[in-house]
């Protein structure tokens, strides 16, 4: 019942109306009625019950009866199936077996059948009836959708001798036998596992058929004693069973045509298909035979001859367990064999079946026509009889292909002898013979086969002659195939030498190598000179030749001569740039010709092509190296302010040029193109682009001369600074280091033709630096003018460059310079190199201008300025620096190498000292001399420089030497429109007062009588220290001037 009903039935008994508790208790409420039936909560209780006790009943049942005959029937229904058995360890009451096979429709639910006491199994005789045999233990078997493998290795325990002996002889005659086995089983399927059921199960096998298939495959007879012939036989047993038998040791009674006697076979095992039998064994020959040789035994044997009968009749076996087994005896003796003995097929089968190998074979004395072969080997598999093989007529020798036998002509075979104790057979093959052509296309089509495959087949055809013990087999045919491995192409070819030694101008470039050649082959071939065309990437480069080459199998060492001979000049610089650049040769080799001249030969040759790597040569040293340059220039582009771009000049660039190998070369041009490498960092900084320059070269001496003109030389973008720092170092120092690395393309000349080399090179150059331009001589220096800026000199200079590099920077160069004082280096003017600017090696003779100049707002630099001039115009030496600065030159990639120059100079004033203030007249006031009036006086003033100077005031002490250097007076005038002294002219000032204290005056009347007579006789002389106040030109200047001897007249006035 439902829970539906259950609840709708507890609902309704919820609904009905409660009565009052002191009334009368109600009458309970009647079931729900359903099918005409009350279901109440009781009769409901006891339905469940019941449903529960029938459905474990049905449970009970179902696994206890239905399922066990459920399973009985897909055992009964099953097939058991065995595809192979093997008997081995046979005793008389065991043996083992091993089988396999499967179990079929076995139901469809998967199980697992267990087998739990031993299987007794019976052979169900021809007329039906069960013979129990024995009994085995099976292996558990699970069956997946009615299907499961079957594995069977276990002991078959033999309870019945002589049944077994039955049924042993009936597998070994019948072709069909069935097993029935019985036993007990147990199934465990879907959780559940039944036992009790039992195992009824037939398997069908094929029998052995009586091994009636049967053929004598060898024979082999030798002397024994007595009356016997000792005989091997080799028989050939089909077994059509798919069982394998281990007998043991058989033995037999054996009918050889005439003869009879026993004969045994030491392990034999039986397995499906032909089986080899050798017996072995003693065979009576027939009456008396006492004094006959081994042969007429024979022959009385095998009489009448080729056809012999042979019957085989088992005896008994021993098994491997030591001992006779009785059913297997009674088995055994149940064969008998009746087969023929053709001894011309056995013959003829160990011929056909036999396997020809040639170890080596040698191929010489080629002509058109024919050539010598000559070869060893081994005939192998060749049968079981002892016997020489004769040749009577030439074997036809056929290429054979894919597509047919190509016949190539005809050679002798050398007679074979097969014998031996092992079988098969074995002999060994010998070949010396004239190989006669008979097909000059085919074997020139072959010769290329040989050369370029991997292997070839040659199918040998002709007459054959047996003899075996004293009879002779004729008729017999050779028809074998002979694989031989063939030349593959002669890839692996590695140069083990390498020159080009000379050249002449037919032949190109010699070329000497030495070659080795690996020969995968059995094969050797003597093929005459034999020469060889070269090319490199389809285009020919030149020839090769071989004196008497032979192959040998293996490695051979060949060697080789040639010339190297290219039209085009493209193709000959690459094949050289890449040859000396390290990246080797690749070449193509294709056979020419023999000097044999033999058609099929030059065929083959022509259609080997070998690709031959020739290694670059090792070089102990670069091919150019040693690179100097003794003398260049370095130019600015004035256009390029920046200077990272300028041309760089060498009217003689020098190198050792060092080629690897002899041959004569001519360089006629070269272009280079350089990195300029900082050592330090190994970083570049600058290119150098040369245009082609003409070259010489001296091969003996090893050297290679060319120029640069105009070369960009180039700063590498992001590298300026180092570029800079090139200049820097060439400017300051001694000598500068750059490593120098790129390419020189030299085009050259050779017997095998114009070339052109892009040779690596790599060097370091030392260049001589400016050394800071510390040796420079001021020769002469002249005041030659002033404006605002100071006092013009003109100065002579000779500056000199120690280096080897010109600079020419196109534009002036400015430099500071200074004078050192206690209080350090101070400025004192301006010196400029003019433009262009070109400091060539050695002395460089430069007028430069120096402007002077001081400072007016400091009194160091007035007073020094003003002492510099007193100096000079006193012919003194003035030591003065002359100090680059950031603004000495407008080229970027100069300034730091201007900036950091300090060259030291001395400036001289003119030798003797030029003379200023030659004379002076004196005025005395007579009339006012006693009564201390003052003199006066006008001064001569000369002009030796190269401009004009202004005298606007002078200031100074006059003094007297005849009177013991007395201070006569003082002077200190002004000149307000200024005193022209024209250059290399005279001027005299306005009449002066003379300053003189009263005591001056006094010290001159005393000494006037002294005065005069010393003016009267023109040896009146004072001297004056000065400070003149004037101009150069327009320059404003202070000059402190002490003259000497000034030559005094003295004019006496009066008012």
């Amino acid at each position: 019942m439902s829970d539906e009903v259950i609840s709708s039935y507890a609902e309704e008994a919820s609904l009905q109306p409660q009565t009052d508790k002191r009334k009368k208790v109600a009458k309970k409420p009647e079931g729900k009625r359903l099918c005409g039936i009350v279901w109440t909560t009781r009769l409901i209780l006891i339905v469940v019950g019941v449903v529960v006790v029938l459905v474990i009943v049905l449970a009970l049942i179902v696994v206890y009866v239905i399922a066990p005959k459920i399973a009985q029937s897909s055992l009964n229904s099953s097939n058991l199936n065995l595809s192979s058995s093997s008997i081995t360890n046979a005793t008389a009451t065991s043996f083992t077996i091993v089988s396999a096979g499967n179990v079929t429709n076995a139901g469809s639910v998967n199980a697992d059948i267990s087998f739990p006491d031993p299987v007794t199994v019976s052979w169900i005789q021809p007329n039906g009836s069960d013979l129990p045999l024995g009994t085995i233990t099976l292996s558990p078997i699970s069956a997946n959708g009615g299907f499961g493998n079957v594995s069977l290795d276990t002991l078959f325990l033999v309870t019945d001798a002589a049944a077994f002996g039955k049924f042993a002889t009936y597998m070994i005659q019948g072709t069909v036998w069935v097993w029935r086995l019985t036993g007990s089983a147990t199934v465990h399927a879907l959780g559940i596992t039944m036992n009790g059921l039992s195992l009824d199960k037939t398997i069908t096998m094929a029998g052995f058929g009586g091994l009636t298939n049967a053929q004598v495959k060898g024979f082999d007879a030798g002397p024994a004693p007595g009356d016997e012939v000792a005989v091997n036989v080799t028989t050939g047993i089909f077994n059509p069973s798919e069982i394998t038998i281990d007998m043991g040791d058989c033995f037999f009674d054996f009918v050889l045509g005439n003869g009879h006697g026993n004969m045994s076979a030491s392990n034999v095992i039986i397995t499906p298909g032909t089986n080899l039998l050798t017996l072995t064994g003693d065979i009576l020959a027939p009456g008396n035979s006492s004094g006959l040789t081994f042969l007429q035994k024979f022959a009385a044997i095998v009489a009448p001859g080729n056809i012999v009968p042979v019957t085989v009749t088992g005896d008994h076996v021993i098994s491997k367990s030591g001992g006779e087994v009785s059913w297997l005896n009674t088995a055994f003796k149940s064969l008998n064999l009746s087969v023929s003995m053709n001894l011309t097929d056995i013959a003829q089968t160990s011929i056909t079946n036999a396997d020809l190998t040639l170890n080596s074979s040698q191929i010489g004395s080629i002509t058109e026509d024919t050539f010598v072969i000559t070869g060893s080997g081994i005939a192998s598999n060749a049968g079981f009889l002892d016997a020489t093989l004769t040749f009577p007529d030439p074997v036809s020798v056929y290429w054979t292909t894919s597509s047919a036998d190509v016949l190539l002509g005809t050679m002798n075979l050398s007679p074979l002898v097969v014998s031996g104790v092992s079988y098969p057979k074995s002999g060994a093959i010998t070949i010396n013979s004239p190989f006669n052509i008979s097909n000059i296309v085919g074997m020139g089509n072959f010769s290329a086969a040989l050369i370029n495959g991997d292997d070839f087949i040659w199918t040998l055809k002709g007459g054959v002659v047996a003899e075996s013990y004293g009879f002779s087999f004729s008729g017999l045919v050779l028809n074998k195939q002979i694989k031989m491995a063939a030349f593959a192409g002669l890839t692996k070819v590695g140069i083990t030498a390498f020159d080009l030694p000379s050249s002449d101008p037919t032949t190109g470039i010699h070329i000497v190598t030495t070659s080795a050649i690996e020969n995968p082959s059995e094969i050797s071939i003597s093929m005459g000179d034999v020469s060889f065309s070269l090319a490199n990437n389809g285009t020919p480069i030149g020839f090769l030749g071989a004196t008497d080459l032979t192959l040998v199998p293996g490695s051979n060492s060949v060697s080789m001569t040639g010339g190297l001979k290219v039209a085009s000049v493209q193709v000959l610089s690459v094949i050289i740039a890449n040859f000396l650049g390290g990246n080797g040769l690749n070449t193509t080799i294709v056979g020419s010709s023999s000097s044999l001249n033999a058609s099929w030969l030059n065929y083959g040759l022509s259609q080997l092509v070998l690709n031959v790597d020739v290694p670059s040569p090792t070089l102990n040293q670069s091919i150019i190296s040693g690179f100097t340059i003794p003398g260049m220039s370095v130019s600015m582009i004035t256009a390029d302010q920046t200077g990272m771009s300028v041309l760089l000049s060498a009217p003689e660039v020098d190198a050792t040029f060092n080629l690897p190998y002899d041959f004569p070369i001519t360089v006629l041009d070269v272009q280079q193109s350089l990195e300029f490498v900082n050592p330090q960092t190994g970083v570049a900084f600058a290119t150098l682009e040369s245009g082609t320059a003409s070259a010489t070269s001296d091969q003996s001496a090893h050297s290679i001369k060319t120029s640069i003109s105009n070369a960009a030389f180039n700063a590498i973008s992001g590298h300026e600074t180092d570029f800079s720092t090139f200049f820097y170092a060439l400017a300051t120092s001694k000598e500068a280091s750059v490593t120098i690395q790129g390419t020189a393309t030299s085009t050259a000349s050779t017997d095998a033709g114009t070339v052109q080399i892009p040779l690596p090179l790599s060097d370091t150059l030392i260049i001589p630096g400016f050394d800071g331009f510390k040796n420079l001589t001021v020769t002469d220096t002249r005041i030659v003018g002033g404006d605002s800026n100071g006092v013009q000199l003109a100065v002579d200079i000779i500056l000199y460059n120690p280096s080897t590099v010109a600079l020419n920077t196109g534009e002036e160069a400015t430099f500071d310079l200074e004078y050192v004082t206690a209080a350090g280096s101070l400025k004192v003017g301006t010196a400029t190199l003019p433009s262009p600017l070109n400091v060539v090696p050695g002395s460089n003779v430069i007028t430069a201008s120096a402007v002077l100049s001081a400072d007016t707002t400091s009194a160091l630099s007035v007073e020094v300025v003003s002492g510099i001039m007193a100096g000079f115009i006193a012919g003194e030496s003035v030591n003065l620096n002359i100090v680059g600065t950031s603004s000495s030159i407008s080229y970027t990639s100069l300034v730091p190498a201007f900036s950091a120059l300090t060259i030291p100079a001395t400036i001289s004033g003119p030798s003797p000292a030029p003379v200023l203030v030659p004379s002076s007249k004196l005025y005395v006031n007579g009339t006012v001399l006693a009564s201390g009036q003052l003199c006066k006086l006008s001064i001569t003033l000369l002009n030796p420089f190269n401009a004009d100077y202004t005298i606007y005031s002078i200031v100074g002490n006059i003094t007297v030497p005849a009177l013991n250097n007395y201070l006569i007076g003082s002077l200190d005038s002004q000149f307000p429109t200024g005193v022209l002294v024209p250059q290399g002219g005279s001027a005299t000032t306005p009449i002066i007062p003379m300053i003189q204290t009263e005591a001056q005056i006094t010290a001159t009347i005393e000494n006037v009588v002294t005065v005069i007579s010393l003016a009267n006789s023109g040896k009146f002389f004072v001297n004056a220290q000065q400070l003149l106040g004037l101009t150069v030109g327009t320059a404003p200047a202070s000059l402190l001037y002490s003259a000497t001897d000034i030559n005094v007249s003295v004019t006496f006035v009066s008012g």
